[in-house]
């Protein structure tokens, strides 16, 4: 079973590297880079879509990848859809895969995305702004880290740290 695990790149890390799983043994193997993709710390897997949590210079989003080989795992990036802003620390595909739904942990921000007919992050659609604060030193602003949809697929679930 091959699987992928995103990273940040700031020094060794190059964004996606993919793995073996071996179930009997319980080990890992034969980890490699997949794809370089700058702080690509959270992905989400569907069909032969990889979604990439991206993070540019002064442009934050989405990144689309393709599973071009899924006997050897290997990725192909397709596109980015990235806008001004923090970067997303989680993310999720809708069931209908139609939308991506990340939440930004340094704004509080839960933004939503539209998935085109080929599966790709292709535009964001809108944000939605947590409010609020808690008690702990940490809580000052609202730090969204979570985002789901729920079981009865009627609503987006969201976590804040804030």
């Amino acid at each position: 079973m091959i699987g992928y695990v995103g990273t940040y790149t700031k020094e060794h890390g190059k964004g996606i590297y993919k793995f073996d799983l071996d179930t009997e043994a319980g080990k890992l193997t034969a980890v490699e880079e997949a794809a370089e993709s700058p702080n690509a710390t959270y992905l989400d897997i569907e069909n032969d879509r990889v979604y990439a949590v991206k993070k540019g210079k002064s442009k934050a989003g989405i990144a689309t990848f393709e599973i071009s080989d899924l006997e050897t795992g290997e990725l192909r990036f397709i596109e980015d859809c990235l806008e001004e802003g923090a970067s997303g620390c989680h993310l999720t595909l809708t069931s209908d895969q139609n939308y991506i739904v990340d939440a930004v942990y340094l704004s509080g921000e839960i933004r939503l995305y539209r998935v085109d007919e080929r599966g790709v992050a292709s535009e964001r659609l809108d944000i939605f702004q947590v409010e609020g604060d808690g008690p702990h030193e940490r809580q000052d602003n609202p730090h969204s880290h979570f985002v789901t949809e729920t079981p009865d697929k009627r609503y987006i679930a969201a976590v804040d740290l804030g």
